[in-house]
């Protein structure tokens, strides 16, 4: 089995990094490595991992500093923290950053860990889509208005002709006129109208 994903771990603990490397690779998944934050950022931007795991405490530039710079310089992986340190500070600082899961070091239950890839897959496939469904520009099929979700709560869309639409979101007014093919039958339906 061959998974899409790919893992990047990051842990100043190399035996700790390779082990768990091994256990993801046997499940099919492409895993890179870094030893420090320094290295994460280089390999993160070169490999573009879907998923990041990232040891709290390291030497020079800790987790922390290190989720932080990721962010900084856009990349976008999910990431799940690990840590051998059961400080709820920790915890509490890893939810105000916005990271996708946190891992108590050492992982001696391999369900713990696909448990969390397997959430984090799920989190990262709903982005996905929601990005795409953003790029998506509903069009009534019948009057041809456009949905327009911009400054409404869920449910109380407004729908708008195509003009006010492109005004307001695009700043783009619109003209009329007729192509060819409806001048023409506007023309014959207009010669039989006065015959």
């Amino acid at each position: 089995m061959v998974s899409e994903y790919k893992i990047l771990l990051v842990d100043d603990e190399a035996k700790a990094c390779k082990f768990l490397a091994g256990i993801l690779r046997t499940k099919g998944y492409t895993v890179d490595m870094a030893y420090s934050g320094e290295t994460a950022l280089r390999v993160a931007m070169k490999e573009e991992p879907d998923i990041i795991f990232l040891d709290i405490e390291m030497p020079v530039m800790s987790g922390m500093q290190t989720y932080e710079c990721l962010r900084k310089a856009g990349v976008l992986s999910a990431v799940i923290f690990l840590t051998a340190h059961i400080k709820f500070s920790y915890a509490v600082e890893a939810i105000k950053l916005g990271v996708d899961d946190y891992i108590l070091k050492p992982i001696n239950n391999v369900d713990i860990l696909f448990a969390s890839i397997q959430r984090t897959i799920n989190t990262l496939e709903l982005r996905r889509k929601v990005k795409l469904y953003e790029k998506i520009l509903q069009v009534c099929s019948k009057c041809r208005k456009i949905r327009n979700d911009a400054d409404s709560t869920p449910g109380t869309e407004v729908w708008e002709t195509m003009e006010v639409y492109l005004e307001k979101r695009a700043k783009i007014s619109c003209s009329h006129g007729y192509c060819k093919k409806c001048f023409e039958a506007e023309m014959a339906a207009l010669s039989v109208r006065e015959s």
